[in-house]
């Protein structure tokens, strides 16, 4: 599979998510009291991913979040949303890949 047909079927959502979905995850979100007083106890190097223009999730947070993981590494993907995985799959493997080295 070549990376446009690889692409392709990344992006090609067979349907949209249901209401009742949608509900539920808001509702996590909302009610998901965090861990952010506990990233301290990871002990191995950490690589958070954000995008800069993510609707969803702040990407503040993901500052906070790598500046409290001990040994946390952060890398910001420039005009990339919540689904940056799939808007730039190329520019968010290569933190990816140099972090694992």
């Amino acid at each position: 599979m070549d990376e446009v047909e690889a692409r392709k079927k990344l992006t090609l959502a067979t349907r949209p998510p249901s209401i009742e979905s949608v509900r539920k995850q808001a509702a996590a979100m909302q009610n998901w009291p965090g861990a952010c007083d506990r990233l301290d106890e990871l002990k191995i190097p950490t690589l958070v991913i954000a995008g800069t223009e993510d609707q969803v999730i702040d990407p503040r947070n993901s500052s906070l979040t790598a500046s409290k993981l001990p040994g946390g590494e952060l890398s910001l993907l420039e005009g990339a949303g919540h689904g940056l995985t799939f808007q730039c799959p190329l520019d968010c493997a290569s933190p990816i890949i140099e972090f694992l080295e």
